[in-house]
């Protein structure tokens, strides 16, 4: 996108106090603060990319560096209460493991997720959510993309499995975590639409679903399994989105750069969700396409007002307010 260096407009329905204020502007409001911390993130994974020495991972280093350098604060004025907003809007990179890209990622997944909820909970009427998470003992990150292979195939045979035909809709998201002693911990998590009757007719213990995840991944040991009820369907969403796009933490990179690397190759074009039944239905392609559609701020309805540019500046870790052209 290009970045004008003067993105000044006249601001609508500001009072003379309102107008001083964002004149002595400097940083970013401290409303959209998280943007630096995200920023700060994207650095740190762009400086571990960085130190792959000999490996053809520069491109993603610089991709990642160059990502949201930039940020146009738009101000959006709500017509009917006179309230102000601001969206933002920059420049991604889409890697995949770009903090501020998987951030852009999970909102657009909720706003999706959310405006898909009311046709969704239509078709089952007082439907519940429930979060289960699937685990398989840890693995050498040499040897992930061959571990999610399996729970991939695994997860196949469990929904087929007769306990599961209650579930709805389903939407699963895959994570991996940096063990203490350098193994990967490939898990699942997932979000199950069930009826009411579930809890009266069709209830699975947990002691169950680790004996049918057990069985589906043909292992000889019992796994780990955690089945729990989610009070409401804005929080199951919220966790189901986290667990989706997520798929490493940036704070997990910095003490290990090799296993991150390494981590890089393995995921490299699998991914990471998938959905089912009337959840699949109702969203259609749209998550599918959310690598390439990740726009900030479409939320925001109203009329637009000015807008401010803020650069990244790295020795302050923080956006500061672009100076006008005199």
């Amino acid at each position: 996108m290009t970045i004008p260096h003067n993105a000044a407009a006249p601001l609508l329905h500001h009072t003379a106090d309102q107008k001083q204020a964002e004149s002595d502007l400097e940083y970013l409001p401290p409303s959209k603060w998280v943007w630096d911390r995200k920023k700060a993130a994207a650095d740190l994974v762009a400086g571990v990319y960085a130190l792959a020495a000999g490996r053809d991972v520069s491109k993603h280093a610089v991709a990642v560096a160059r990502c949201s350098e930039t940020l146009l604060l738009s101000e959006v004025v709500n017509l009917e209460t006179g309230e102000l907003g601001h969206k933002v809007q920059s420049w991604k990179c889409r890697e995949r493991h770009c903090p501020v890209c998987q951030s852009a990622r999970a909102r657009k997944l909720h706003r999706e997720f959310t405006a898909a909820l009311p046709e969704i909970m239509k078709q089952v009427q007082g439907g519940v959510f429930l979060f289960l998470t699937l685990t398989v003992r840890n693995c050498l990150i040499e040897e992930l993309r061959a571990t999610l292979a399996d729970m991939g195939k695994a997860w196949k045979r469990l929904i087929e499995q007769k306990e599961f035909r209650i579930v709805k809709g389903w939407i699963r998201g895959t994570e991996v975590t940096r063990a203490e002693d350098g193994l990967a911990h490939p898990h699942f998590h997932a979000l199950l639409l069930v009826p009411p009757s579930y809890f009266k007719k069709y209830y699975v213990k947990q002691a169950r679903w680790v004996e049918l995840w057990q069985a589906a991944a043909r292992l000889n040991y019992a796994p780990s399994v955690d089945i729990r009820r989610v009070k409401t369907a804005k929080g199951g969403i919220e966790e189901a989105v986290k667990a989706a796009t997520y798929s490493i933490k940036p704070a997990e990179l910095s003490n290990d750069p090799a296993w991150f690397h390494e981590f890089h190759r393995q995921v490299a074009s699998l991914r990471f969700l998938a959905t089912g039944g009337i959840i699949k239905a109702a969203l259609g392609g749209k998550v599918e396409g959310l690598a390439d559609d990740i726009a900030e701020g479409k939320e925001l309805e109203g009329e637009q007002g000015r807008t401010l540019v803020f650069d990244w500046t790295r020795p302050e870790k923080r956006y500061r307010r672009r100076k006008e052209a005199s």
